[in-house]
């Protein structure tokens, strides 16, 4: 391997003889300031020249064969160019592929025990992949198993919500038909429809200081009846089975308000009597 400076490659300059002649082989090539230029160009920033004014070949160093991935063999070989000669460059080469290969083997053997007990610890690995394997999918099973019924109960929870929901809507809906059908028995008492009693009656009319509150009172009883009934279905069969109480009651109650004869009386039940009118309008405008 060529190591050292370049008194390895090329003979030291020698001058002349008194007779003339030089003792190297060849003269040495002329120092110019162009050839200094150049080989400045290659240099890396060193300064050490031979007594010819020539640059000392560049030995290659470990760093260049600790370099990245992307080596670039073309780089390398313009780089190690300085005044050596291709079977000198050779020969480092050779030497350093020695060498490393030489370090390489001395690093396997040191670590040989290492990897022949990695190589034992992971024997029969497979097996345990395996019966690992095994567990994952035992576990994944039940999970699904908790899962589907998970489901099952929310399913079933929703239906339990559903039909309390429903039957919270028939309760309420009950209990206004309830509200509502009292509401109509309570009119008809107090204004002397079907067979209700006149003991019952004369109570009622006993519980007014006059006839003005009564009809007041019973009017704003109606509007309270009405206000159920809007909340009730239409279409009901309850519902439409009381639609002639109904109208008997309002009849019967506009007869009452208009059959006043005092004129302070009239006046007063005015009031009265349009809310009930204006009902009876609306009602025909819908029909």
């Amino acid at each position: 391997m060529a190591q050292g400076r370049a008194s390895n490659y090329f003979p030291p300059y020698t001058p002349l003889s008194a007779n003339g002649n030089s003792s190297i082989r060849s003269p040495s090539p002329p120092t110019t300031t162009e050839n200094m230029e150049d080989d400045m160009l290659f240099d890396d920033g060193e300064s050490d020249y031979d007594a010819n004014g020539l640059p000392y070949p560049k030995p290659i160093q470990r760093s260049s064969f600790s370099a990245p991935v992307n080596f670039d063999p073309d780089a390398f070989l313009v780089s190690q160019h300085r005044y050596q000669r291709l079977e000198d460059l050779h020969t480092q080469l050779t030497n350093w592929s020695s060498l490393l290969q030489k370090e390489l083997v001395e690093l396997i053997n040191r670590d040989y025990a290492d990897f022949v007990g990695l190589g034992k610890s992971v024997s029969g690995g497979s097996g345990k992949v395996g019966d690992m394997k095994l567990v994952v999918i035992g576990f994944r099973r039940e999970v699904e198993g908790i899962s589907s019924r998970l489901n099952g109960a929310i399913q079933e929870m929703d239906e339990l919500l559903q039909k309390k929901r429903t039957l919270r809507e028939k309760e309420n809906l009950g209990r206004s038909l309830i509200f509502y059908a009292q509401g109509l028995q309570e009119l008809e008492i107090a204004l002397h429809i079907g067979t209700s009693s006149v003991t019952n009656s004369a109570e009622i009319e006993d519980t007014y200081p006059s006839l003005v509150s009564r009809l007041k009172s019973l009017t704003i009883h109606y509007h309270s009846v009405r206000r159920i009934l809007k909340k009730l279905p239409k279409d009901h069969p309850y519902v439409v089975a009381q639609d002639s109480r109904l109208s008997k009651i309002r009849t019967e109650l506009i007869g009452q308000l208009t059959s006043q004869q005092d004129r302070d009386t009239k006046i007063e039940l005015l009031s009265c009597l349009s809310t009930i009118m204006n009902e009876v309008r609306y009602e025909r405008a819908v029909r």
